[in-house]
C-alpha cells in the first residue's frame, strides 16, 4: 500500500530522491522520466498484488497468533482475577456463615440450658412442695395420734385412783371381815366354855345364833369377794381396752411409718428419675456443643439401666 502511494505521488508530482552531493536536499525528476517510473511504479504494484495475499495470511495469522497470546494472557489473568475474587468471596461468606451459625449454636445453647434450669427449678420446686406437704401430712397424723395416745393414757391414769380407792375399800372390808370373824370365834370359844356349864337349851340356843352368825357372815364374805371379783374384773377389762387401743395406735403408727418410707422411695425414685432427665438433658447439650461426654453417657446409660431393673 505505501509502494502504490509512492507510484501515485510519482505520477502526480513527480519523483523527489535525495542527492548525496547535496546533503538533505532533494532532487526531483522531470515529466520526462515519468512513463518509466510508471511502468516501474506498476511493475512494483504488481509484485506487491501479487505478494499481498501470503503477506496478508502471514499478517493475519500473525495478528491471530497476538489476538490469541492476548486472549489468553486476558482470560489468565481474569481467571486470576476471578479465582481470587472467588476465594476472598468464599471466604468471606464463610467466615460469615461461620460466625452466624456460632451465634446460632451459641444462642440455641443459651435457650436449652434456660430450659434446662427452668425444668430444673420446677422439678425442685414441685418436689420440694410434695415434700413439704407430705411431711405436713405426716405431723399432722403424728400429732393426732399422740394426741390419741395421751387422751387414752390421762383417761386410763383418771381411772387408776378410782380402781385403788375401790381395791382400798375391798381390803378394809376384807380386814373387817377377818377381824370380826376372829372376834366370832373368841366369842364362840367364850360361848363353849360358857355352855359347858348351862342347860342344853341355852347351847342349842347358842348354837343356832352361832349357825345365824356364821350364814350372815358367810353372804358378806361372799359379796365382798363377788364385789372384789368384779372391781378386778372390770379393771382388768379396763387394762385389756387400754392395752389393744395402744397396740392399735402402734400398729397405726408403724403403718404409717410403712406408708412414709413408701414415700421416701418414691421421693427417691422421683429424684433419680429427675437426675436421669437431667442427665439426659446435659448430654444432649453436649451433644449439640458437638463435645460428647463420653463419662455421662455412660452414667446415664448405667442409671437407665438401674431404673430398668428396679421398675
Amino acid at each position: 500500500m505505501n509502494t502504490a502511494v509512492n507510484a501515485i505521488s510519482i505520477l502526480t508530482e513527480g519523483i523527489c530522491q535525495p542527492d548525496p552531493a547535496m546533503g538533505r536536499a532533494r532532487t526531483c525528476s522531470t515529466p520526462a522520466n515519468i512513463s518509466l517510473l510508471a511502468m516501474q511504479a506498476f511493475y512494483a504494484q504488481s509484485t506487491m498484488i501479487m505478494a499481498a495475499p501470503n503477506a496478508i495470511v502471514r499478517a493475519v495469522h500473525g495478528i491471530q497468533e497476538r489476538q490469541l497470546g492476548t486472549q489468553e494472557n486476558l482470560i489468565s489473568e481474569l481467571s486470576s482475577e476471578l479465582l481470587t475474587n472467588l476465594a476472598e468471596k468464599v471466604g468471606t461468606a464463610m467466615s460469615m456463615a461461620q460466625t452466624y451459625l456460632a451465634v446460632e449454636k451459641s444462642q440455641r445453647i443459651v435457650a436449652i440450658e434456660d430450659a434446662l434450669a427452668q425444668r430444673v427449678h420446677v422439678a425442685l420446686q414441685t418436689q420440694e412442695l410434695a415434700t413439704r406437704e407430705t411431711q405436713d401430712a405426716i405431723h399432722a397424723g403424728l400429732d393426732r395420734q399422740l394426741a390419741h395416745q395421751y387422751s387414752a393414757l390421762s383417761e386410763l391414769q383418771g381411772r387408776q385412783p378410782a380402781l385403788i380407792m375401790e381395791t382400798n375399800t375391798t381390803n378394809v372390808a376384807l380386814s373387817n371381815l377377818h377381824q370380826g370373824q376372829v372376834s366370832l370365834e373368841e366369842t364362840l370359844a367364850q360361848h363353849r366354855v360358857d355352855t359347858a356349864t348351862n342347860a342344853s337349851a341355852v347351847e342349842a340356843r347358842l348354837l343356832a345364833q352361832q349357825s345365824r352368825l356364821m350364814d350372815s357372815l358367810s353372804d358378806q364374805l361372799m359379796i365382798h369377794q363377788e364385789a372384789y371379783q368384779v372391781g378386778i374384773d372390770g379393771h382388768l377389762d379396763r387394762q385389756d381396752r387400754a392395752s389393744n387401743e395402744i397396740r392399735e395406735l402402734l400398729r397405726l403408727q408403724v403403718e404409717q411409718s410403712n406408708a412414709l418410707m413408701e414415700l421416701v422411695r418414691a421421693t427417691s425414685s422421683t429424684q433419680a428419675t429427675t437426675q436421669v432427665q437431667v442427665q439426659a438433658l446435659i448430654v444432649s447439650v453436649e451433644e449439640e456443643k458437638g463435645k460428647p461426654d463420653t463419662d455421662l453417657l455412660r452414667e446415664l446409660r448405667n442409671s437407665q439401666e438401674r431404673e430398668t431393673k428396679e421398675g
